[in-house]
């Protein structure tokens, strides 16, 4: 069982690697490629978040053709679609074919936790869901480090077309490793019907405990994603003033304290779980952490809030934990699709950050605000708005012993 749990891990693992590589990679290919195109901040942020949109707008299909037909065969066929993308910045002459790129990289990573979420799902004990997930997360990690200073490396030595190539050639490696390694069968789940007039989906949107288990997760992993992924390299570079070497070693600090995160919060929850406290009582008070964390960074001076962001990584990897929680709550037959529901409302969310906090910078200092100041007031914006959605989360632990068994729909 573990040598076949390792068949169906580490393939995955690798392109889990290459979507948060993807993901990340902007934060340090921002200056050259803005520079290289005459970028505003408002269309640096749209670019990025494009990601997140198209991301976002498959994710309810895709939870219906992983029930349906399996992760191996959506992920790998979606991870040439991400190699195409990729190859599109390479040869991109103007904004609209590096925002068609960047649309299609997020539509071709859109499985990359799903999948795998998936696969677990049918493989892993359900006790155990919680470590898996969470060591899967870390292999994003890993992918996140790699889009910082070793990044800014190649970046440095080749430009910014050399590193899209590069990243285009493993995308197409990781689809054919998943294609030919990952096992052929359980394809599809026994036990259980994937047809519904409304794909399955009306008992998921209309189920109080997704809402509970979701709504803060949705807030806090949506200024993660949102800001995490572009924005702080803006603000160490022209907030803090650090270089681009700088900028990018804090990035991947960033990515190592991610990958800590992941792996402490699997094993924390997988401890909990076995001492009968719920998955969602240890991601509300994670994510609870993580909000005042947010909030200090931005009312913090610079000098010490630089210190920060590596646990801001680190703590926002609790709502993650979600997913788990979420998959516990709903049959097996419809497990890709509850977390295909969460991911679709997440990187909504994250998308509307990331272009937002673009357009908010432009218009502020337009109005005469420093750079410093627009910064400070969007973080504590998204403090708020994630203190308001965990209060929903924290509803759940005054019933959190009763299981997720008996709110199952």
């Amino acid at each position: 069982m573990a040598r076949l749990i390792l068949r169906i891990f580490l393939p995955f693992a690798l392109g889990y690697f290459l979507s948060l590589a993807y993901r990340l990679v902007n934060a340090v290919a921002a200056r050259p490629l803005a520079e290289s195109f005459d970028l505003a901040a408002a269309e640096l942020g749209l670019l990025t978040a494009l990601y997140f949109l198209a991301f976002g707008a498959v994710q309810l299909p895709l939870g219906t053709a992983l029930d349906r037909f399996g992760p191996r065969r959506i992920e790998a066929g979606l991870l040439v679609v991400a190699a195409v993308g990729a190859a599109l910045f390479v040869v991109a002459d103007g904004f609209v074919q590096l925002a068609i790129g960047r649309a299609l990289i997020g539509l071709g990573v859109s499985a990359c936790l799903m999948a795998p979420f998936k696969a677990y799902s049918l493989w892993v004990p359900r006790e155990r869901l919680a470590l898996v997930n969470g060591l899967h997360l870390a292999s994003g990690g890993l992918g996140a480090f790699a889009a910082g200073a070793p990044s800014e490396l190649i970046l440095a030595a080749f430009g910014w077309r050399a590193l899209f190539a590069a990243l285009a050639v493993l995308t197409l490696a990781s689809a054919a490793l998943i294609w030919f390694a990952v096992p052929r069968d359980h394809e599809a789940a026994a036990d259980g019907p994937v047809a519904a007039p409304d794909g399955g989906y009306r008992v998921i949107f209309t189920s109080r405990r997704f809402w509970q288990l979701g709504v803060g997760s949705i807030a806090c992993q949506g200024t993660f994603l949102g800001f995490g992924t572009l924005w702080v390299g803006p603000w160490l570079r022209d907030v803090a003033g650090h270089g681009p070497p700088l900028a990018a070693a804090w990035l991947s600090a960033m990515a190592v304290a991610m990958v800590a995160g992941y792996l402490a919060s699997g094993k924390i929850a997988d401890s909990a779980g076995r001492r009968g406290v719920p998955i969602a009582t240890v991601a509300a008070a994670g994510m609870t952490a993580f909000t005042v964390l947010v909030a200090l960074i931005a009312v913090l001076p610079v000098g010490p809030a630089v210190w920060l962001w590596p646990v801001f990584s680190f703590l926002a990897t609790t709502g993650t934990l979600s997913y788990a929680a979420t998959t516990q709550a709903f049959p097996s037959h419809l497990a890709g699709r509850a977390n295909a529901a969460l991911n679709f409302l997440v990187f909504a969310c994250a998308f509307l950050q990331q272009w937002l906090t673009g357009v908010l910078i432009d218009e502020l200092m337009a109005l005469g605000w420093e750079r410093v100041d627009a910064f400070r007031a969007l973080l504590l914006a998204a403090a708020l708005l994630q203190a308001v959605a965990l209060a929903g989360a924290w509803g759940l632990t005054k019933t959190g012993r009763q299981g997720a068994a008996a709110e199952r729909p």
